[in-house]
């Protein structure tokens, strides 16, 4: 689903209504109603199609839904990782090079909105990544309620990325390090 996909999505969840006009100009009425039961289907569907999951916590960061999906991939049913705080689950993924002093949980307890995080699973046997986004939720009278989010997997990009990283430190022939890793070190 691309953004307008979302859109149509919220609108048929009653949000602001997405209606892209129709070839004669005028608005197409096949999204007017506003079917919850559709909306559910499309979101079920993009589940299942392997291209995303999504989740979403209460206040204090603990999961009220996951997708069954990334369940899965972490060893367990969604039903189990119920109530499981978002932070146990995951951690941010850290570059040896980046120097990057965040973590997640600072990031959630900051209640703002976040994109494409790369996070990994807790247990070092799961090997899986994820980019993760999510997006705070408050009451009409501004009370933190938790997040609602999304993440896909990119497992297959960030190993790429690791074995280049792993090319450009050590020599490929020999497996030592290269003159750049050595300076590095030395410094």
């Amino acid at each position: 689903l691309g953004r307008s996909g979302f859109g149509r999505v919220r609108g048929l969840l009653g949000g602001s209504p997405a209606r892209a006009p129709a070839r004669d100009g005028r608005p197409d009425t096949a999204l007017a109603p506003h079917d919850p039961a559709i909306a559910l289907e499309l979101l079920r569907d993009f589940e299942s199609s392997g291209q995303g999951w999504f989740w979403s916590s209460n206040a204090e960061f603990r999961l009220q839904y996951v997708s069954e999906c990334v369940a899965e991939q972490l060893g367990k049913s969604s039903a189990d990782l119920l109530d499981t705080p978002f932070h146990q689950l995951f951690v941010l993924e850290r570059d040896e090079d980046s120097g990057m002093a965040r973590t997640l949980p600072l990031i959630l307890n900051a209640h703002k909105p976040f994109t494409a995080l790369v996070v990994r699973s807790v247990d070092a046997g799961c090997p899986y990544w994820w980019s993760v986004s999510g997006r705070p939720r408050f009451s009409p009278q501004g009370e933190f309620l938790g997040y609602f989010g999304n993440g896909n997997d990119v497992t297959e990009a960030r190993r790429s990325q690791i074995d280049t990283s792993r090319l450009a430190r050590y020599d490929s022939l020999t497996g030592l390090a290269n003159r750049h890793r050595i300076s590095r070190r030395l410094e």
